[in-house]
């Protein structure tokens, strides 16, 4: 019996703090509304999201910790096992496409590498959260509006197309996040490194929004014709 593999669609957004503060990881999924025709891929802003796992290092932990936690949710159950199909007994394979997302605002360049090399991690995209109004891209980095990441993850929770399990370890941590930063206003002022986390502990929030944000921008396919 051919049973075709499974593709699921994850983002690991990570939100590097400095020494002092935390740092957090978010795994989410993309995934088809109900009712898609699943021969049909789901364009990107039609697409439901789930978030898998949260993950948050405690002030003070060193970067090499936060490398190796990182290796352990990639290497994680739910990103690489195949899975058994009930009707049959068969196993399928699970075709796994995992886009990891590196927010390395103040810690800047070096210290994202040695996190990437303990993670054993080749390459990852690598952003910069700006205060600026457009995405912008240079040097190898990412510059990602303040206001683009936080304003579409309001908009996946308000239309209901972004769910968070509330049996996830820190779901309520995450709950907290955003209601305390939907009730701040932010002010109109230049972004700078001090001003990237309004509050120490917005890291959750921010590792969610970088994952969100990668899972729900358009993707180019190229057609090339001789």
């Amino acid at each position: 019996m051919i049973i075709e593999p499974t593709r699921r669609h994850f983002a690991v957004g990570v939100d590097l703090g400095k020494a002092a503060e935390t740092t957090a990881i978010a795994v989410a999924e993309r995934l088809n509304p109900s009712g898609w025709d699943g021969l049909r891929e789901c364009p990107p802003e039609k697409a439901r999201l789930q978030v898998r796992q949260l993950r948050r290092f405690p002030p003070g932990t060193y970067y090499r910790e936060i490398g190796k936690g990182l290796a352990e949710v990639l290497k994680s159950v739910e990103l690489t096992a195949t899975k058994e199909h009930a009707d049959s007994g068969a196993l399928g394979r699970i075709i796994a496409r995992v886009d990891l997302i590196v927010d390395q605002t103040v810690v800047g360049t070096p210290v994202t590498d040695m996190i990437l090399r303990e993670a054993g991690v080749l390459s990852a995209r690598r952003v910069a959260i700006s205060g600026n109004q457009a995405e912008t891209s240079s040097d190898g980095i990412d510059r990602i509006p303040k206001q683009t990441l936080i304003g579409g993850l309001e908009v996946l929770l308000e239309t209901g197309r972004l769910k968070i399990a509330e049996s996830l370890p820190a779901a309520q941590q995450l709950a907290d996040e955003l209601v305390n930063y939907r009730g701040r206003k932010t002010p109109n002022a230049p972004l700078t490194v001090d001003t990237w986390r309004e509050l120490q502990n917005d890291d959750l929030l921010f590792a969610v929004a970088i994952a969100t944000h990668e899972l729900t921008r358009p993707q180019f396919t190229y057609e090339f014709y001789y």
